[in-house]
C-alpha cells in the first residue's frame, strides 16, 4: 500500500530501494521499517491509502510544478492520489424520533 511521507529532521531513511529525501515528502510502499520510523517519531505519515500503483514520480511531478510549495504539492497530490471512498458506504442511520399514531 502506498503512502505519503517525510521526516522529522534532516536527514533520509532508506529501506530497500524505497528513499524518502530529507528535503520532500516522498511516496513509497509501507514497509515494517517505515511504521516503525513513524513511531519513534522519525516519520510523518501525510496519507494512508494512496490508489494502488501510485510511485513517488507521481508526487515529483507535483512538488516540481508547486515550485517546492510544500503545502500546495501535498494538498494538491492528495486530492489526486489520496484515499478513495469506500465501494460499500455505511448505511446512514435514521435517527428521527418514532411517532406513536392515535387511533
Amino acid at each position: 500500500m502506498p503512502i505519503l511521507v517525510e521526516t522529522t529532521g534532516q536527514f533520509q531513511l532508506m529501506d530497500f530501494h524505497q528513499l524518502v529525501p530529507a528535503h520532500r515528502p516522498a511516496v513509497v510502499e509501507q514497509t515494517n521499517l517505515f511504521s516503525s520510523r513513524a513511531l519513534l517519531g522519525q516519520l510523518k505519515i501525510l496519507a494512508n491509502d494512496l490508489k494502488a500503483g501510485t510511485t513517488d514520480k507521481d508526487f515529483e511531478a507535483f512538488w516540481a510544478e508547486s515550485g517546492g510549495d510544500h503545502a500546495l504539492a501535498v494538498e494538491s497530490f492528495i486530492a489526486a492520489f489520496g484515499p478513495q471512498p469506500s465501494p460499500n458506504p455505511e448505511p446512514e442511520l435514521d435517527l428521527k424520533p418514532e411517532t406513536k399514531k392515535k387511533v
